[in-house]
């Protein structure tokens, strides 16, 4: 040990002993490090531990021929049951799950006449999500009426019947938009639309119109069609020895050249004395004029 000690001292630098010594002395202190520190169990995790369980994913419990659903989040729960949404109840909404919002939207559709006629029908409501919306879909049970039924024979006498004598019929210029959706091929979207081009006309006057509705195919247009009826007593008409060119330019069918060449017409020829004098106006051809006549007044 002795002889160790003197090569030891002998062989290096005070520097290099400093460091190996501070090696060493490393090397015992992690030795012993874990008995110096003991180790401590983690915290139990229990039901009780609400921080943890609130991020639990929803999971369905089946019992019977109910579905009971742990919403996130949230200490309700919900059912699933079978229903009917032409009849079922505001209570019966919410214990679906539905907000009060969309509860409100369902009962002013159903107050003005609207029916669910199919369970493709309900995913049409404004505010009732696709997630939703598939949930509720295989618990919906629209009982068929005998009126309703399909009779044998062809199918184009049956659709003409039924849409007539069962099918409620909406005035085009006075539906609201939940009326437009409960048409079918008729989705939220597609019925602000609608309205938004009858406000800019002031009104349909004829059914045909609604063709010019972007989103509106020849098939949904075929479908809807014996369902509506015109009201051309509801048309907002524009003087036509008033009207102003601004006005005429905010309107579909009148903006661009006729816009201008309308009241630049009756400046120079005086007033209209009837709605034919138009015709006198270059760009006014004979199915423009039908186009536009029922939009004027004297």
């Amino acid at each position: 040990m002795e002889r160790f000690s003197t090569l030891f001292y002998l062989s290096f630098s005070r520097r290099e002993r400093a460091g190996i010594l501070g090696l060493i002395a490393l090397i015992i202190l992690a030795w012993f490090l874990p008995d110096l520190f003991p180790e401590t169990e983690p915290p139990e995790i229990t039901k009780a531990d609400t921080s943890l369980n609130r991020f639990a994913p929803s999971l369905p419990t089946r019992f019977g021929n109910e579905t009971v659903v742990a919403r996130e989040m949230e200490k309700v729960e919900t059912r699933v049951f079978a229903f009917d949404p032409n009849t079922l109840s505001p209570a019966g909404w919410k214990d679906l799950g539905l907000k009060e919002k969309t509860i409100q939207t369902i009962l002013k559709f159903r107050e003005k006449g609207g029916r669910f006629y199919t369970p493709e029908d309900l995913g049409r409501i404004y505010g009732l999500g696709p997630g939703k919306y598939e949930e509720l879909r295989p618990w919906v049970r629209i009982p068929k009426k005998p009126d309703t039924e399909k009779p044998t024979g062809a199918f184009k006498p049956y659709q003409q019947e039924r849409t007539r004598s069962s099918l409620s019929i909406l005035g085009i210029n006075s539906a609201d938009t939940s009326a437009w959706i409960a048409l079918p091929g008729i989705g939220s979207k597609l019925a602000s639309r609608i309205i938004a081009y009858r406000e800019k006309l002031g009104g349909f006057y004829s059914i045909a119109q609604l063709r010019e509705v972007y989103g509106i195919s020849d098939s949904v247009f075929q479908k809807i069609q014996p369902r509506l009826q015109a009201e051309p007593a509801l048309l907002q008409k524009m003087d036509v020895n008033t009207v102003t060119e601004k006005d005429l330019g905010t309107h579909p069918y009148f903006r661009g050249k006729l816009a201008t060449l309308l009241p630049a017409y009756r400046q120079q020829h005086g007033a209209f004395k009837n709605l034919e004098a138009l015709k006198k106006i270059p760009v006014v051809t004979d199915d423009i004029f039908q186009k536009i006549s029922p939009y004027l007044k004297l």
